[in-house]
């Protein structure tokens, strides 16, 4: 993620954030504050994206908050199975309609967009640990070159502001469509930003995925990406799937193409969450019945689309839950390389005792509306 240089900003937040965990950790008050929070009880489940042999090099043209080393990855998982039993998540969802028991705590991993490296480099490692997972596949990047859009954008945002290519953020003030005005506010913001990964969420934040497509068509034209910054995104094949699969892998939806289905209409949203689920069964020969919502994004409307395609459970990237349907608002922990860090760059127990007990779940909370 590109940094203004000089900027300590995040190290001193990674400090004092595990310096409050540790507190709380060496005295027991985490454990007691996710009993308060009911946090002891429910199930964990825990969201990952791409997983890579060198994260710093990875880093260079990825959006940081989705890789995470095998090295970390294994930590993490090392210490989150001293007091969770790993489970698929259909024992997962079964386990919430019959409610909770004490002293019996689950959890489940995932991996959402279906990275060719989920194949490579998770995979192995959890076959090794004997943990279960799922993986949540956008079904247009099955065995392509395709980019999904907000990686297709990062590179872009990235490259224009690192070679001050200002021609290439006119082409967003140049959408001539009912965003006309959004363009031209973040055509101003972009002139002016130097974090790719900021400029590239507003992006995602304000455009729906025709504009997004729009956009990427027009910035292209005008930016030539190396085709080597692209290969890192490759998506799983079907052989990789079928082999995951017969292996005991959960394969879920994760859309037809990675739309914000919040931004989309009633009829996009519908052809996302059935198109895919159909060509995965077809594609798989298996029956597809769990859901991760791209970007977390979600609404009442998103809600009863998901519900009506037949979907058992569906995950969230926050702890928002719509009271009727639970079972299709689970909340997740999305963690990464540097999600659970202190300050000297070292993983810390603590920081994930808390993130697993919720405390620092007010911190992060999600600012969507989503049940407006």
């Amino acid at each position: 993620m590109t940094r203004k240089p000089g900027n300590t900003r995040p190290r001193i937040r990674r400090a004092a954030k595990s310096g409050c965990a540790a507190a709380l950790h060496l005295t027991g008050v985490d454990q007691l504050i996710g009993k308060t929070l009911g946090m002891n009880n429910m199930p964990l489940v825990l969201g990952y994206h791409r997983v890579v042999t060198d994260f710093d090099s990875a880093a260079q043209a990825s959006i940081e908050p989705n890789l995470i080393s095998v090295e970390t990855l294994k930590h993490q998982l090392e210490y989150f199975a001293q007091d969770y039993t790993f489970v698929s998540l259909d024992e997962l969802v079964a386990s919430l309609y019959q409610g909770s028991r004490e002293g019996n705590k689950l959890a489940a991993v995932t991996f959402d967009d279906g990275y060719a490296d989920v194949y490579h480099n998770a995979y192995p490692l959890l076959r090794d640990m004997n943990i279960p997972f799922t993986v949540f596949v956008v079904s247009n990047l099955i065995g392509t070159d395709q980019l999904l859009p907000h990686d297709h954008l990062y590179l872009l945002v990235s490259e224009a502001i690192n070679t001050s290519r200002v021609d290439v953020f006119r082409a967003i003030g140049e959408l001539q469509d009912a965003t006309c005005q959004i363009a031209k506010e973040l055509e101003n913001e972009l002139y002016a930003s130097s974090d790719a990964f900021d400029a590239t969420r507003r992006i995602l934040d304000s455009l729906n995925l025709e504009g997004i497509k729009t956009l990427i068509n027009r910035m292209e034209s005008r930016l030539c990406l190396p085709e080597d910054r692209k290969q890192a995104f490759r998506g799983l094949s079907p052989d990789m799937l079928s082999e995951m699969l017969g292996a005991g892998v959960t394969v879920g939806s994760h859309t037809v193409s990675h739309a914000v289905l919040a931004n989309e209409t009633a009829d996009n949203v519908r052809a996302e969450v059935v198109r895919s689920k159909h060509y995965l069964q077809n594609c798989l020969n298996t029956e597809i019945k769990h859901f991760a919502y791209p970007d977390g994004s979600f609404n009442a409307l998103v809600i009863a689309e998901v519900a009506r395609a037949g979907y058992t459970s569906a995950v969230t990237t926050c702890t928002h839950q719509d009271r009727a349907r639970p079972e299709l608002t689970i909340p997740r922990h999305l963690l990464w390389e540097k999600s659970s860090i202190n300050g000297f760059n070292n993983l810390s127990t603590a920081v994930l005792s808390c993130q697993a007990n919720g405390i620092f779940d007010p911190a992060t909370k999600c600012s969507r509306m989503h049940f407006a």
